[in-house]
């Protein structure tokens, strides 16, 4: 996906950082655009930002729901142009209103409250209806 996006612009210059606990399979090889690459603990640590033009955040799934940290520590230290690739092809600038909507959404998604809610109003519903059939069941003999 990042080549794909870097593919479509004109780029002097790539310095990519792998997070230690997403590093990419060592059986492929690394695309041209990643040969300068390093590793680094992303969790703890942020990358200068003063002297880059704009950060790329490639999410391997839809929300990014392991990068709310890094985001919020890439936008204190003065990054300006923050943009957003995620698991579903989308791509977006990180704004404050869309830190706000991924806060929402990574909360539902990761306490599974709605899930939880559910399962636990399924049981009594279940108990009503299949007491209503209970009643209402037909005693005839059936032929």
């Amino acid at each position: 996906m990042v080549t794909a996006l870097l593919d479509q612009g004109t780029v002097e210059s790539v310095r990519t950082i792998f997070d230690v606990r997403r590093l990419p399979d060592q059986a492929q090889s690394r695309p041209s655009w990643a040969a300068q690459s390093e590793t680094a603990d992303l969790a703890s640590w942020v990358p200068s930002v003063c002297d880059v033009d704009s950060i790329i955040l490639a999410y391997p799934d839809a929300l990014g729901l392991t990068f709310g940290r890094l985001e919020r520590r890439l936008l204190a230290a003065g990054a300006r142009n923050v943009v957003v690739l995620t698991g579903r092809r989308r791509l977006f600038p990180l704004s404050p209103r869309t830190m706000r909507s991924f806060r929402w959404r990574r909360l539902l998604a990761s306490t599974r409250i709605a899930e939880l809610m559910l399962a636990i109003a399924i049981l009594p519903v279940a108990a009503a209806l299949a007491g209503y059939d209970w009643l209402k069941a037909d005693t005839r003999p059936h032929q």
